[in-house]
C-alpha cells in the first residue's frame, strides 16, 4: 500500500487519518474523482460539475434541475451519500419519489430499474438539514399491486386518470357500503380490505388476464434491442406517483368505486349509481361512478 486516505461520507478528508508511504502523485480519491489542489480549493472534478466536500455541495447548478424541483440545484446526492451516488454530477441512480409521490431523482441507464419511496427523514452530519430516508418499492407488496394495476388499466392515460383509478382501488379497500337490491346494485367490497385483495378479487380485467403490464411492469420499459421505451417509463413513473397520492388519501375522484372504458360498456345497474365527472379525465377514455349519496 502506497497511501491511504480516510474521509467522512461527503468526501472531506479527516485530519490525522491519512498516511503516505511513497509519493505516487495520485489525486484520484473520493469516488475515484480527481482532487483539484489549485488555489487550495480542494474540490473534486466530476466532469459536469466541481464538488466541494467541505460543504457537501456542488459548485454549479444541476443541468437537470428541472427534474428535481423539490431540491436545491446545488445539493449532492439529495444529502444522503450513504445511500446514493452521483457518478458525473448530473444524475442519481434509479427512481426516487418523495412522500407526496413526486419524482425527485432519476438516472437513465441500462441496469434493472428500481423505485424508492421516501419514508421519513434523518439529520445530516451537522444536523442542520434533514436527510430523506427511502425504502425500495416491492412490486409484490400491497402498494406494488396497486401500482401494477394502475399501470395496466391506465397505461396510455394521463396522471389524473391514473390517480383516479388508484383512488378507486383505495376506495374499494375502505368501502363498507351495504348491498342494495332495491337500487339494483350489489356492493361486493366489504370483504376486501387490502389493495391486493381488491385488484385480484373485484373484477380488474388486466389482473384477471395477467397481462404483461401487470405481471411484469418493469419488463415493458425496455424493448427487444435493450433500448429504453421512454413513454412506458413515464407511464410507470406516473402510476407510482398516482398510487402514493391515493394511498395518502387524495380524493380527486370524489369517492369513485367503479370505472369503465368505452370498450367495456357500463352495465345497466350503473344507472343507480352517481356518475362522477373528474376534471382532466377524458370521458371517452374513462367513466367513473360512486355510490349515491344518502
Amino acid at each position: 500500500m502506497l497511501a491511504s486516505a480516510q474521509a467522512d461520507p461527503f468526501g472531506l478528508r479527516m485530519s490525522g487519518e491519512n498516511t503516505l508511504v511513497a509519493s505516487p502523485g495520485n489525486e484520484y480519491l473520493y469516488n475515484g474523482k480527481e482532487l483539484q489542489t489549485e488555489l487550495g480549493l480542494g474540490w473534486y472534478d466530476y466532469g459536469a460539475r466541481m464538488y466541494a466536500p467541505d460543504e457537501g455541495r456542488w459548485k454549479g447548478v444541476d443541468a437537470l434541475a428541472e427534474k428535481y424541483v423539490g431540491w436545491s440545484p446545488y445539493n449532492y446526492v439529495i444529502n444522503n451519500p450513504l445511500v446514493f451516488i452521483d457518478p458525473d454530477g448530473r444524475n442519481i441512480d434509479n427512481f426516487y419519489f418523495n412522500a407526496d409521490g413526486d419524482l425527485v431523482a432519476r438516472v437513465k441507464n441500462d441496469k434493472p430499474d428500481k423505485f424508492f419511496i421516501q419514508k421519513g427523514e434523518d439529520c445530516d452530519v451537522e444536523c442542520d438539514e434533514s436527510v430523506p430516508l427511502f425504502d425500495e418499492l416491492n412490486f409484490d407488496s400491497d402498494l406494488g399491486h396497486m401500482v401494477r394495476t394502475v399501470y395496466a388499466e391506465a397505461q396510455g392515460e394521463n396522471l389524473t386518470s391514473k390517480q383516479s383509478v388508484a383512488e378507486v382501488i383505495r376506495n374499494r379497500a375502505n368501502d363498507d357500503t351495504p348491498n342494495s337490491k332495491e337500487l339494483g346494485w350489489t356492493a361486493t367490497f366489504s370483504d376486501e380490505s387490502t389493495y391486493t385483495e381488491v385488484v385480484t378479487k373485484t373484477g380488474f380485467q388486466t389482473v384477471n388476464n395477467n397481462v404483461d403490464s401487470y405481471s411484469n411492469p418493469l419488463g415493458q420499459l425496455i424493448d427487444d434491442k435493450g433500448k429504453r421505451i421512454e413513454s412506458e417509463t413515464t407511464s410507470l413513473v406516473e402510476s407510482v406517483t398516482a398510487s402514493i397520492r391515493a394511498d395518502k388519501g387524495s380524493n380527486i375522484s370524489d369517492g369513485s368505486v367503479y370505472f369503465f372504458s368505452p370498450y367495456i360498456p357500463a352495465p345497466n345497474w350503473t344507472k343507480s349509481l352517481e356518475e362522477v365527472n373528474i376534471k382532466g379525465v377524458d370521458s371517452e377514455a374513462f367513466r367513473f361512478f360512486k355510490f349515491p349519496q344518502k
